[in-house]
């Protein structure tokens, strides 16, 4: 089965460079539904009128941390991935993203399009993966 090309996926970013890197990544691997925002507000608007499948957020956004999103996400059964520089276990706000698949940047693209691929089978999860760059290693 196909999934790629009827899931939705908002994706938070506000560093143009690796949002276009992973749009890139999402449309060679058969997605085309992507809404990307680089903000908090945009993504509360966003979400005000849509219901999508996925969601890949940053942490931090052009206006402030997006915790109230990964809250509002959790309380809407939405899986969401946290793909971030900012490690989980030294991040002040981590319990609010708690509910997400937790991904560090760099991450190489196939191990964002595993964890993609997961998550929309499984549905809302609470997982960290260290080190996605050399292979996958779940706690």
């Amino acid at each position: 089965m196909n999934i790629a090309g009827t899931t939705s996926i908002l994706l938070m970013e506000d560093e143009i460079i690796i949002a276009m890197d992973v749009e890139d990544t999402l449309h060679r691997a058969g997605f085309d539904r992507i809404e990307t925002v680089s903000s908090c507000r945009a993504a509360e608007e966003w979400l005000t009128a849509n219901d999508p499948d996925l969601v890949v957020m940053d942490v931090e956004l052009k206006d402030g941390i997006a915790g109230a999103i990964a809250r509002s996400l959790r309380d809407r059964h939405i899986p969401f991935i946290v793909y971030t520089g900012a490690q989980q276990k030294v991040h002040p706000d981590a319990a609010a993203f708690s509910e997400g698949v937790w991904l560090e940047k760099p991450c190489e693209p196939a191990a964002l399009l595993t964890e993609i691929r997961r998550c929309i089978r499984q549905g809302p999860t609470s997982i960290v993966v260290d080190g996605c760059t050399q292979g996958r290693n779940t706690r």
